[in-house]
């Protein structure tokens, strides 16, 4: 009964974060070409229902909605000039709605963005900026609830750090990612998070668990790499499905007590799937070679400092089962919430 209890408080957990996984990020493209400045707003679906409702059947109406509900007049400022975005254009896919529009700003020295709609979505929520002028200055900028606008100048644009940040919040390693609004949830790399503690409790001695962690983070790093620049591109239902599946093959393979040299070819060869998740949040960023580069490392960085951090809590809770002799009991007990969380996983996220 106690197992039973457990398995069913893992499972609210999981279907808490299910709903809010692909609700974390959106993608804002804003290009200044004299004159005319054009936007470019890449939201989930769902997100679209939070600010504007799904009771509205138009497609022109629902487009006009969203645009006054994320894009207003305030917005766009150029100098000390309103930009007032019209013509709104919205494009529905399974996975995104994309919003475009148009504004007459007059060219000056600096363009500030504004996103207030930021406040009115959960706080995990983040907005990837690029913004670029005359086809030449270009920056990035991640905005969220505590920081909702920017003055663009080309030599603001977010640094290396800044992108490390973000790759340990992604992977879930800040304590803000797991509490929020007063309540306990799961952050958005909970199903990275998993995965890892499924290699350490297969990993057997310190020697043989460096060597698995090694090969799962030169895994996602080369498919990090390819995935972010275009070179390699499945289908995000395949890549998530494939992520849930890996944590509960690990565990299978923990309960089954098949530890061997053999891991270390099956964290990398998950390495690769998972850096492919990774990938998709670099990529929609369309940035030039340059910053994309420096997104790319820094961003690949903060997650591997993300899974030193994760390890440095986990590993000691695996020395202290081992002194306290339940060890034999810890290992099957964790690995089995595993093979029901990633089948689970697997199972939604493969039939949508």
């Amino acid at each position: 009964m106690k197992y039973g209890s457990v398995v069913v408080l893992m499972l609210s957990l999981v279907a808490d974060f299910l709903l809010a996984h692909p609700l974390d990020v959106g993608y804002l493209q804003v290009n200044q070409q004299g004159e005319t400045v054009s936007v470019e707003l890449d939201l989930h679906p769902k997100v679209s229902e939070l600010l504007i409702g799904s009771s509205i059947n138009d497609k022109a109406e629902r487009s006009k909605r969203l645009l006054e509900s994320t894009l207003n007049e305030n917005s766009l400022l150029s100098e000390d000039t309103k930009c007032r975005l019209e013509n709104p254009l919205l494009y529905e896919m399974a996975t995104t709605v994309r919003l475009k529009a148009q504004a007459h700003c007059p060219v000056g020295k600096t363009l500030a963005i504004s996103l207030p709609f930021l406040k009115n979505l959960p706080p995990p929520f983040q907005i990837f900026l690029r913004a670029a002028r005359n086809g030449e200055e270009e920056a990035t900028f991640i905005l969220s609830q505590d920081k909702p606008s920017i003055t663009f100048r080309p030599e603001s644009s977010e640094g290396f750090w800044d992108f490390i940040h973000l790759g340990i919040q992604h992977i879930g390693a800040l304590p803000s990612e797991w509490w929020a609004e007063g309540r306990l949830k799961l952050p958005d790399g909970i199903d990275h998070i998993l995965f890892l503690l499924a290699l350490i409790l297969g990993g057997g001695t310190p020697r043989g668990l460096i060597k698995t962690i090694t090969g799962f983070t030169i895994g996602h790093s080369i498919t990090l790499a390819l995935g972010a620049f275009g070179l390699v591109n499945l289908p995000s239902r395949l890549v998530e499905s494939c992520i849930a599946l890996s944590i509960a093959y690990v565990a299978l393979h923990n309960i089954r007590g098949k530890n061997s040299h053999h891991g270390v070819w099956v964290a990398f060869a998950f390495g690769l799937i998972h850096g492919l998740g990774f990938a998709s949040h670099l990529s929609q960023l369309h940035l030039s070679p340059l910053p994309f580069l420096v997104a790319l490392v820094g961003f690949n960085g903060g997650v591997e400092i993300g899974q030193i951090m994760i390890l440095t809590l986990l590993v000691p809770a695996l020395l202290l089962s081992r002194h306290l002799r339940i060890e034999r009991l810890a290992i099957p007990a964790c690995s089995l919430l595993l093979v029901v969380c990633g089948s689970y996983w697997f199972f939604e996220r493969l039939l949508g």
